[in-house]
């Protein structure tokens, strides 16, 4: 070989990587980063008692999705301090239709309705059913609590109109506060009625 025919050819310092096979690396990286990171959430949550899960599926915890109403209470939750009956409401099960001789009376709320942070024997609507019962001798007398965590009249509205008018109450309180202005425009931006209201 002649001398010029070795300076021609040139030196390989290395096989260099293709630019594909780069982006394949980096995107596979990326997924196999994500992945590492869920399986992460995913044995503290089990580790933790489910502690994220009613983060990420709000269906678990106390409240629901509702096509009706926005959102409910779920029907047979139970907690240390707090029971959901099967028709979704704070108050002990409920006979349908009402016995004979029977006062019921149907309180519809918010969070002060429903009780927050009360015991199920502390909040209001067992405090005046005792007082009803008890003090004053209606031993015949019910009070059903359909409080529900953020409603305003709108919600309560349409709670009763769907499902509570079953119960058929002699008579409906309705809790009002301030909070059901702001709640109320929230919630009648995304309503949407039928030719019927």
């Amino acid at each position: 070989m002649s001398e010029d025919q070795s300076d021609a050819q040139p030196v390989r310092a290395g096989r260099t990587i293709p630019f594909f096979a780069r982006v394949f690396f980096l995107v596979a990286l990326a997924f196999t980063t994500l992945g590492l990171i869920e399986s992460a959430f995913i044995i503290y949550d089990l580790f933790s008692g489910h502690s994220l899960s009613s983060q990420r599926a709000p269906d678990l915890g106390l409240g629901i999705r509702s096509w009706t109403e926005h959102h409910a209470l779920r029907p047979g939750f139970s907690s240390p301090g707090v029971h959901i009956n099967s028709l979704g409401l704070r108050s002990p099960e409920i006979q349908t239709p009402k016995p004979a001789g029977t006062i019921r009376i149907l309180l519809l709320g918010d969070s002060f309705t429903f009780g927050l942070r009360a015991s199920d024997d502390e909040v209001f609507a067992r405090k005046l059913e005792q007082r009803l019962r008890h003090d004053n001798g209606f031993s015949s007398v019910e009070v059903v609590n359909a409080g529900v965590l953020s409603y305003c009249p709108l919600l309560e509205y349409l709670q009763y109109r769907h499902h509570l008018h079953v119960l058929e109450p002699n008579l409906v309180v309705l809790n009002f506060d301030m909070s059901d202005v702001q709640d109320h425009m929230a919630y009648a931006r995304d309503a949407v009625w039928s030719s019927n209201g």
